[in-house]
């Protein structure tokens, strides 16, 4: 093969195995985005029951207050507990709400991810193709000076 020839070629056999490289740190990735994805959606069954468990909690907080009432002057002491637990239950219920915004968030951002990596995978693919085909095409083009 002509020097200048096989200097292309060989330029164009490293360019594949790198391609070929790339295309697997992309498919690691995708598949970390994937797992990230899953793993958020189990927390989000976890603050399912962090919302249900502050609920509970604040009921158990209306309902003291409620007795406190009935116990008049004795129930006073327990007015300040049922108080404390009620806004103890509103802290949750607001944090539970808040990290399930960040939660949504996160999502939205990581199946764009998923959708871009996709993305990038696929022309990763058609740019090996690619080079494989330019290899092919410089070979044909020795093989035939070669015959000349």
């Amino acid at each position: 093969m002509n020097t200048g020839l096989q200097e292309m070629s060989q330029a164009v056999n490293n360019s594949t195995v790198q391609v070929v490289e790339l295309g697997e740190v992309l498919r690691v990735i995708n598949g970390n985005v994937s797992k990230t994805a899953d793993e958020f959606r189990e927390m989000r069954k976890l603050l399912k029951v962090i919302s249900y468990t502050s609920s509970q909690t604040n009921m158990l907080g209306l309902n003291a207050a409620i007795e406190s009432a009935h116990a008049g002057e004795y129930g006073r002491g327990f007015t300040v507990i049922s108080n404390e637990i009620r806004k103890l239950a509103k802290v949750i219920m607001d944090s539970e709400s808040k990290i399930n915004k960040l939660a949504d968030e996160i999502l939205i951002q990581n199946a764009e991810n998923e959708k871009e990596l996709q993305k990038a995978s696929d022309d990763i693919t058609t740019l090996g193709a690619n080079l494989e085909q330019i290899n092919a095409s410089l070979e044909e083009l020795n093989d035939n000076r070669n015959n000349i």
